[in-house]
């Protein structure tokens, strides 16, 4: 889903205070990272950062739901809508996204793509083609 470009402002704004923020479009959304982590996304203008068992039950706890992009479909990533309250002070919501950095840190770090390797072959291309079947074979 779009984000305004003002909602993607206020967010980097706000998040000021976390080490080397930098953003990226993503399918329409917007990617949040701290140098090579990927510890945020911003999806439809709402806000949502990494979670594990140890950071999820205070997003439960204020009744937030996990990031999931296609309704209906089931199955849901690991990033929790953060609280508007959060949002809104610059200072909370630098503890809470350097929290999601941690969490970020334990996985594995994804190297930063070329733009050939970002390119897809297209709806229902294929990566590879096909090589056709000799006769009688």
């Amino acid at each position: 889903m779009p984000v305004s470009r003002a909602f993607r402002e206020f967010i980097l704004d706000q998040l000021s205070g976390v080490a080397d923020v930098t953003s990226r479009s993503m399918f329409g959304g917007l990617g949040l990272y701290s140098g090579a982590r990927f510890f945020g996304l911003v999806w439809n203008d709402i806000l949502f950062l990494k979670v594990d068992g140890g950071t999820r039950p205070a997003y439960e706890a204020a009744g937030m739901k996990p990031f999931s992009p296609y309704p209906g479909r089931g199955g849901t990533f690991q990033y929790y809508q953060v609280p508007l309250g959060v949002v809104e002070s610059a200072d909370e919501l630098t503890r809470w996204a350097e929290a999601a950095v941690r969490v970020a840190a334990r996985g594995p770090v994804r190297a930063a793509r070329s733009p050939e390797s970002t390119r897809s072959a297209g709806r229902g291309a294929r990566a590879t083609p096909r090589r056709k079947k000799a006769a009688g074979r």
